[in-house]
């Protein structure tokens, strides 16, 4: 009896060992898709590399990286990546999202993270991210912004959280206002400073032309010259002497320092599907 006991135990075993041999091996890399380049500001061979750096911080960090580029969004780019959220937080679950708008009307870049990234990527934490990858993005160097913005993250996410701050709709109503009277501000000062330029311009022009007739005209005409008073045979030089004048100074602007920021607009909220998120966001 003990034998075939024995026996029973070594088929079951060996049983066991099969499974788990022939057991399909778990996959680390994410599923999702981290990369979707609708503005093709990516080469197909930068999008691969990108797609793989992604799923390498996803394996180190549990975190999903997405990145999302386009030409043109009818919403803010911070309600556009809430709703890409709401569509995809069965799979993204821990996630940080970076949109790059290339809308010449709301050209601009945002950032966004979800769940315990909402707190690993705080507010101020997004603004320095932004803060390193803004010079690439000014020149167009978007697949170096990008390598730059993964390790920024990487630094990032594996920091202890600096707060346990909540964001609200309210935070969205905020925002929203803040972004679009900044976008409407900005548009009316450009036209006020272009129209303000030209007829500077103009005034200037005008000012010239009119100075150089009243000049022009304000005296006679000289109708004797030099050989009308001097007698050549019998002039000579008697003496030389420099008389000073006066002193011209020429003033040049001090030039004013660069700013990064290329106007900020940005914050967490929530979504409206009641995804918490901190946040930030400039245009550039």
């Amino acid at each position: 009896m003990n034998r075939w006991i024995h026996k029973l135990t070594g088929v079951l075993f060996l049983a066991f060992l099969f499974l788990c041999i022939s057991a399909p091996k778990v996959a680390y890399a994410s599923e999702v898709t981290h990369v979707t380049d609708d503005a093709s500001i990516f080469t197909d061979t930068e999008k691969e590399d990108l797609e793989e750096q992604c799923n390498q911080f996803y394996e180190s960090n549990n975190v999903n990286v997405v990145i999302l580029t386009t030409n043109s969004i009818d919403v803010t780019r911070k309600e556009y990546m809430e709703a890409y959220y709401n569509s995809m937080d069965t799979v993204l679950s821990d996630a940080v999202i970076l949109l790059i708008n290339m809308d010449p009307n709301d050209r601009g870049v945002e950032l966004q993270g979800y769940e315990s990234c909402e707190y690993t990527l705080s507010d101020d934490r997004a603004e320095a991210v932004l803060d390193a990858i803004y010079p690439y993005l000014k020149d167009g160097a978007y697949f170096d912004s990008i390598t730059e913005f993964l390790q920024e993250v990487d630094y990032y996410v594996n920091l202890e959280p600096t707060t346990t701050y909540q964001h609200t709709e309210q935070d969205n109503q905020d925002y929203n206002e803040d972004y679009y009277a900044d976008s409407q501000s900005s548009d009316s000062e450009t036209s006020f400073a272009a129209k303000s330029l030209r007829n500077l311009a103009i005034a200037v022009v005008m000012a010239v032309v009119i100075v150089f007739i009243m000049a022009y005209n304000s005296g006679g005409r000289m109708t004797a010259n030099q050989s009308v008073y001097l007698d050549a045979s019998h002039s000579r030089i008697l003496g030389q002497y420099d008389h000073y004048i006066r002193t011209t100074t020429t003033r040049v602007p001090k030039p004013k320092p660069q700013n990064n920021s290329g106007g900020g607009f940005g914050g967490g909220g929530v979504s409206s599907g009641g995804h918490s998120h901190s946040g930030a966001g400039r245009s550039f």
